[in-house]
């Protein structure tokens, strides 16, 4: 498992350096329930359209342009978890998710 985070990191950062996403911001984190499980989850920010659900163990990646965003992380049985963030082009954010039972 350590292993696959650390190549999955390493695949962020090479994307984050890329002059393709030059313009945007890369935010990646982890869903994971309070005992540090991954779980399956939707962020998104501000609004449906800046959405995405997280791979199998978790993972998140969103690209965004700069502005100020409200972050909303989902998941089926848990409670919903909401924070606001001013994102700069350019940039790499990490936001985990340790989300509650409902």
């Amino acid at each position: 498992m350590k292993q696959m985070k650390t190549t999955i990191l390493t695949i962020i950062f090479m994307f984050s350096c890329s002059s393709l996403f030059s313009a945007d911001a890369l935010i990646w984190g982890y869903f994971t329930d309070m005992n540090d499980n991954d779980l399956a989850g939707t962020v998104n920010g501000t609004s449906s359209f800046y959405q995405n659900s997280t791979s199998a163990n978790g993972l998140y990646l969103l690209y965004l342009p700069a502005g100020t965003y409200a972050f909303t992380a989902t998941s089926d049985g848990y409670k919903t978890e909401t924070f606001e963030y001013v994102i700069e082009n350019n940039e790499t954010y990490n936001f985990d998710f340790s989300l509650e039972v409902e």
